[in-house]
């Protein structure tokens, strides 16, 4: 399917039907309208029949008219689908709002010394403005500007996959009023829910802040739990994460805010995965896992090579895979978005 200006796809697949997800990213329109809904009719040889080949186009009953696009209702500028709640009824989801441009503009616009550049304000936040300009001796930051976009996973359920209702923001991942150096302050659209045999959940995700200077929150994968699907506690964070982009060790203050003070090194810890190979080092996100047994999972992820990927077929996205021990029984994982069920 061509992308056409629509991205984040998601496959749902509720009261056998199945339904393709996907984010309006033409301007005026991405992260503020509704989601785009495409109904399928999958079968074994053409399991995304009934998608759209470049748009919504027209129908093949009246070929010169264009087919009224379907959305969503009750999502919160959602940014797209991170996946389904295992076993939830009625059928409940992660997913993503982002506010574009939220931390310095409108209802949701934040005290200058809560955004990462200050708002370019003297004085305030001096030590990122300085970062995005490449000013910190020894540190290329290969053209990272700041970004001013705020972001939420948040929890909604639906009984026929059109009309949402918002069940509240998760706690405990992201702040998107930190400025430090390894705070959490974006969270991205994909992930993996896992419910444990204990009764709580688990939560693959990606995150990002400050630091990367964009919301598409890809700095490392981290790993969370909750009782209730609401309030999250980090297992697996910015400095002790399952895979990270190559270190960083900068000097920062008593705030993490670049500058004089005190060095270190982003991660400090080494991350699950091991050293971060030469095509992550820029870019890590997007962690899907499959269940292998009851404590044992395969988790695939994307990358790139640089931070702000160029032409090289070497700085382009890579597919990675790792195998990953659980210390509790893994009950089943919700989907991801991948088709199933269908027939030929």
């Amino acid at each position: 399917m061509g992308d056409d200006g629509q991205g984040h796809q998601f496959v749902l697949t509720i009261k056998g039907r199945s339904l393709l997800y996907t984010l309006n990213r033409s301007n005026g329109h991405i992260d503020h309208d509704d989601l785009v809904i495409h109904v399928l009719s999958p079968t074994l040889s053409h399991p995304l029949a009934g998608a759209p080949l470049l748009d919504d186009g027209p129908t093949d009953a009246n070929p010169g008219l264009p087919e009224p696009p379907k959305h969503t209702s009750g999502l919160m500028n959602p940014d797209g689908i991170l996946g389904v709640v295992p076993n939830s009824d009625p059928l409940t989801i992660i997913y993503e709002q982002k506010i574009l441009n939220g931390d310095n503009s409108g209802s949701t616009a934040l005290p200058d010394a809560q955004v990462c550049d200050g708002n370019q304000k003297p004085g305030v936040n001096v030590g990122w403005q300085n970062y995005y300009n490449n000013i910190p001796a020894g540190i290329n930051t290969g053209g990272i500007t700041a970004n001013h976009d705020i972001t939420y996973l948040r929890l909604a359920s639906t009984v026929d996959g059109f009309h949402f209702t918002d069940l509240g923001r998760l706690r405990g991942l992201n702040d998107p009023t930190t400025v430090s150096a390894t705070g959490t302050r974006w969270l991205a659209t994909a992930g993996s829910i896992l419910r444990l045999k204990n009764g709580g959940y688990g939560l693959l995700f990606s995150g990002g802040g400050c630091i990367d200077g964009d919301s598409d929150a890809f700095h490392y994968i981290g790993y969370a739990e909750s009782n209730d699907l609401i309030h999250w506690t980090m297992v697996n964070g910015f400095n002790n994460p399952i895979a990270s982009v190559f270190p960083v060790t900068l000097s920062v203050d008593a705030n993490g805010i670049p500058g004089p003070g005190t060095s270190i090194t982003i991660p400090s810890s080494k991350p699950v995965v091991g050293n971060t190979q030469g095509f992550f080092a820029g870019r890590v996100y997007a962690p899907s896992a499959i269940q292998q047994g009851t404590r044992n999972v395969i988790v695939v992820f994307a990358g790139y090579h640089t931070t702000k990927p160029k032409n090289g077929l070497g700085d382009y996205r890579t597919i990675g895979r790792v195998g990953l021990n659980s210390s509790e029984d893994i009950v089943e994982i919700g989907s991801n978005g991948e088709l199933d069920g269908y027939e030929d």
